[in-house]
């Protein structure tokens, strides 16, 4: 029987006789269509092996999302778990799981997300321990299993027998999560008159049930396995409207029972913390989001007054995070106490924290002109004022001034800094035998050691491995924890050294030592000896057809005699051998690329993140001091337009060169938070540019890039390296439906056929191998790895993106393009990138469309005028490119020859 529940008057309710030991509630919110029969499945089956019988003692809820789902799920599982008589299904949604509680006719009452599996005999233990003697408590805990270590002290608690705990001596054990408590009945529906009906939290609910006798029975033999859900985005006006209901939950507890239990206090810290670090964009300090952010930090300040000082100092998570929190709370800056060498900070005259505690970050060291070079950013605290903190250097004993370099780095909560970054620049002209570098702070009169330095992946010091040393120009660099030496090295020095770096590294790695030992003797060989210039050239480790590719095939038609050219691409690309036949082309991550790598003078590439040009992957700690050997030349994926300052700037990367192709983009990478010079940013235009042509085949192209929150972050194992691997619920995204549907669309393939074009579907390289998944129709094309750029941009009369920078090439063969941006903000707020200079309404070349409507409307209308482009985004592309000449490849080599002159 299916049946849907309606809303229960809460001032009558008259509760049913208990009929069943059981009544588990399953919601099924928030999980994908696709995934719901396989969740459920999961649940079922590990309900079905409790040696219960199923449908004598157990009552079903099952909470869909709508009737269609319902009945498929009566359908799939009535006979095998339930009968007529003890199921109800609801189209309520999680917010009204009070409906099920109120109406359930079980001893005792349990709430579970579909794919949440108990662990064996867990409903048989918890019911005996219910009915054991001694056993007063209205709620039963069972252990959690999952990726997530948030539940850690709660898990405590079963380490051993099955007992009573009282939360008012282990406040940090409460449990967080209803899928892993059991209620009385009676319990459950008395606490249910006290929430509103329309407004149901489970989490308060938890602390209404445990509030009289503030403990639940820990049943050690019980537990169950929680699924991974999505996380959370809290944007502001989520965040306010939280922040509201926790001050009337916990306002109502004060007045009720006059203070505010631990475990409460606790309660509050982690939703607190789960709003903060679920922030809907933890922001660069120049781009905030516009929010009137002060009533809402004004009710949290209130909030946290019910938060005593000691429970936010040891609730577990991060001191930065601690150290905001206590800063809302007071609505002002901590007190500071020296001490020998350092500094204490304090609240309420409460000691927190040491200031040598936080990070200083090494980023850049060097040795040039004679002079060691150290760059880096102290962290510092939100609860310091940061115009009075000033970086400076202990030079052998004796503190000097040094360069402040403003950051942009600064770490936000919505508007809220809680990291300030301060940057340093350390200049010291080598003159004496040794030096020992250590960081200070200045503060309010006050000093103190930074003693933790972090070592950043840029540097080309590290003390990841015991011996580790950085050699250059006669001197020899060691990093150590609290501190940095240079000092002046010998011939015979060095070879001590490697042979102490050598004997830790074989101690690390028995195994693989031999080949560890094999590369660096490869260095030692040759970098010395070698008798050409060694240029690496990439763009991706399996694909060519960018502008690594049209950059190493001009330098092959140049033949210079004084360089050695390697292209580096997989075995298994399209490529490999036609770029075999005209030069020298070895595998990514090999042997060879590894040896190269060490000796190279120059590293050249339209990919640069670690991933891709770092050949020694994990090993890296082993190669750090010679990482850095090749200069790193980005050639670049396509124009920059979007904001990238948080992954490009010269902390992150530090380029030799940086290829630009307009004027408006390369004046916005000279903007200060990049902290490049005109030295190191080069207007050139693109080496891809010199190789575009049209053969113009009358071709729609839709042309999309890809969105990281579709995809995961793994190691594959075929490369050896990190990519993104496309989720599993891809073909379930707004991404896919819309796309799918675009190229499927009637009305635009009738189109097409009547003024003779042919739709054609490029999805990113990342979404490639999930072309199957898109449903094919003879009229549409969907290309594949196959199908180069370059070929793409000769044959399409009109191509469509949404974001993509690739279509700039498109553009600089004055062709029109139409930006497609159903997704503008959740875009810009979960992908990779955020807004940046160019605005597409404003610069763009083509027209905006904003649904699957207006996109098709807006292809149709360029086809039936014969896909011209229009004056207004001639001007704009005239007015953007600097260069149209086919000589960007030669201005890029021009530029390294000058620099080395």
């Amino acid at each position: 029987m299916l049946r849907f529940l309606k809303k229960n008057s809460s001032s009558d309710i008259s509760f049913p006789v208990n009929t069943f030991k059981f009544a588990l509630i399953i919601s099924c919110n928030h999980i994908a269509a696709s995934h719901i029969q396989e969740y459920l499945q999961a649940t079922l089956d590990s309900i079905k092996n409790q040696n219960f019988a199923v449908k004598k003692d157990i009552q079903f809820f099952l909470v869909l999302p709508d009737k269609e789902q319902a009945v498929k799920a009566m359908e799939k599982y009535k006979n095998e778990f339930f009968s007529n008589s003890n199921i109800i299904f609801t189209d309520d949604i999680p917010g009204k799981i009070y409906s099920c509680i109120l109406e359930s006719s079980a001893e005792y009452i349990s709430i579970l997300n579909a794919g949440d599996v108990y662990t064996e005999r867990t409903l048989r233990s918890v019911y005996n321990y219910f009915k054991s003697d001694g056993c007063n408590a209205d709620v039963a805990g069972i252990k959690i299993e999952s990726q997530s270590n948030i539940y850690n002290k709660y898990n405590e608690v079963f380490s051993e027998k099955s007992k009573t705990v009282r939360l008012s001596e282990k406040p940090k054990a409460y449990p967080r999560e209803l899928n892993c408590i059991f209620i009385k009945s009676v319990a459950a529906k008395e606490k249910i008159k006290l929430q509103k009906q329309s407004c149901f939290d489970p989490h308060m609910f938890i602390i209404d049930i445990l509030e009289n006798n503030a403990g639940f029975a820990a049943v050690k033999s019980a537990g169950i396995y929680i699924k991974e859900r999505d996380t959370i985005v809290f944007s502001p006006e989520m965040f306010d409207n939280h922040i509201s209901r926790l001050l009337a939950y916990i306002t109502r507890i004060y007045y009720e029972i006059g203070f505010i239990p631990a475990f409460v206090q606790n309660y509050i810290m982690a939703e607190i913390m789960k709003m903060i670090n679920h922030s809907e964009n933890i922001m660069e300090g120049y781009n905030p989001i516009h929010y009137d952010y002060s009533d809402m930090w004004d009710r949290l300040s209130v909030l946290l007054n019910f938060v005593a000082d000691q429970i936010i100092f040891i609730y577990e998570t991060s001191r930065f995070n601690k150290l905001l929190l206590l800063k809302i709370k007071h609505k002002k800056y901590c007190s500071v106490t020296e001490t020998e060498n350092d500094a204490v900070i304090f609240y309420n005259n409460m000691p927190l924290y040491k200031f040598s505690e936080f990070t200083a970050k090494i980023e850049l060291v060097s040795i040039e002109n004679g002079c060691l070079i150290i760059e880096g950013a102290c962290r510092y605290p939100s609860c310091i004022n940061p115009e009075k903190a000033k970086v400076k250097a202990e030079i052998n004993g004796e503190v000097i001034d040094i360069e402040q370099v403003k950051r942009y780095t600064d770490k936000y909560y919505y508007e809220k800094v809680y990291i300030y970054e301060k940057g340093f620049k350390i200049v010291i002209p080598l003159k004496l035998e040794a030096y020992r570098i250590k960081l200070v702070t200045e503060y309010e009169n006050k000093h103190w050691y930074h003693n933790d330095l972090k070592y950043m992946s840029v540097s080309s010091v590290g003390f990841e491995v015991e011996g580790s040393y950085y050699y250059k120009n006669g001197y020899v660099i060691i990093a150590k924890n609290s501190f940095l030496t240079c000092s002046a090295c010998s011939k015979a020095r060095r070879d001590e050294l490697e042979a102490v770096f050598r004997k830790s590294i074989k101690a690390a790695e028995p195994r693989r030592y031999s080949k560890i030992a094999e590369i660096r003797d490869y260095y030692f060989r040759n970098v010395i000896s070698k008798k050409k210039q060694i240029w690496l050239i990439m763009d991706r480790p399996d694909r060519a057809d960018d502008n690594a590719e049209a950059f190493f095939r001009y330098m092959i038609n140049r033949n210079e005699p004084d360089i050695d050219l390697y292209f580096i691409i997989s075995r298994k690309s399209e490529a490999f051998e036609e770029l075999s036949v005209i030069g020298n082309v070895i595998e990514p991550f090999s042997d060879e690329h590894k040896k190269l790598f060490t000796v190279a003078d120059y590293m050249i590439s339209s990919q640069m993140a670690e991933a891709t040009i770092n050949p020694f992957d994990k090993d890296l700690k082993y190669f750090r001091d010679l990482f850095r050997n090749p200069k790193q030349i980005f050639l670049q994926h396509g124009v920059i337009h979007n904001d990238h300052g948080s992954t490009l700037n010269k902390y992150r990367r530090d380029f030799y060169g940086f290829i630009t192709s307009a004027s408006a983009e390369y004046h916005y990478l000279l903007s200060p938070k990049f902290h490049y010079t005109e030295n190191e940013m080069w207007l050139t235009g693109m080496p891809r540019f010199d190789r575009l042509y049209r053969n113009d085949k009358k071709h729609i192209t839709i042309m999309p890039t890809w969105r990281k929150f579709l995809t995961t972050r793994v190691f594959d194992e075929n490369t050896g390296t990190m990519i993104w691997k496309v989720n599993d619920d891809f073909s379930e995204s707004e991404y896919f439906n819309f796309y799918n549907d675009l190229i499927n669309n009637i009305k635009l393939l009738d189109a097409a056929d009547k003024y003779g074009y042919k739709i054609c579907f490029m999805p990113h390289v990342i979404f490639l191998k999930e072309t199957d998944k898109f449903t094919h129709n003879k009229r549409t094309v969907i290309y594949n790895y196959e199908k180069s750029y370059r070929e793409i941009y000769a044959e399409s009369s009109l191509i469509v993106t949404d974001y993509s920078s690739a279509v700039f090439d498109f553009s600089y063969l004055r062709q029109p393009v139409i930006y497609t941006q159903f997704d503008f903000e959740k875009f810009y707020s979960e992908h990779t990138v955020k807004k940046g200079y160019f605005n597409f309404k404003r610069d763009g070349f083509g027209e905006v469309a904003e649904n699957l409507e207006d996109t098709i409307n807006l292809i149709i209308d360029y086809m039936v005028h014969n896909c011209e482009l229009k004056p207004k985004y001639r001007e704009r592309i005239d007015n953007f490119f600097n260069f149209s000449d086919k000589k960007c490849s030669e201005r890029i080599y021009n530029r390294i020859k000058e620099k080395e002159a």
